[in-house]
């Protein structure tokens, strides 16, 4: 998961458990993160449906959130973009 605009922190819970959080942001939009940046939460989760959620702390109480199904073959991302956020 990766957030593309000023926040605090986003914490970020699959399956409603704590799993980390993202502190930098990244812009622009057209630049998305490798797995390896600083900006960049990557979890290994076995393969199957998960739901998804991240909050932002700090100046918003919005959040995102979804459902994700992992497989063997792929690396899912998921981009937070600030704008697609709802209270």
């Amino acid at each position: 998961m990766a957030v593309n605009c000023k926040i605090d922190s986003i914490s970020i819970y699959i399956n409603n458990e704590y799993k980390g959080k993202l502190t930098n942001s990244f812009l622009p939009l057209s630049q998305m993160p490798n797995e390896t940046d600083s900006n960049v939460t990557l979890l290994e989760l076995p393969v199957g449906n998960y739901s998804y959620s991240a909050k932002i702390a700090g100046c918003s109480n919005n959040k995102w959130v979804g459902t994700i199904t992992i497989t063997e073959t792929e690396c899912n991302k998921i981009n937070l973009n600030y704008s697609t956020s709802k209270p």
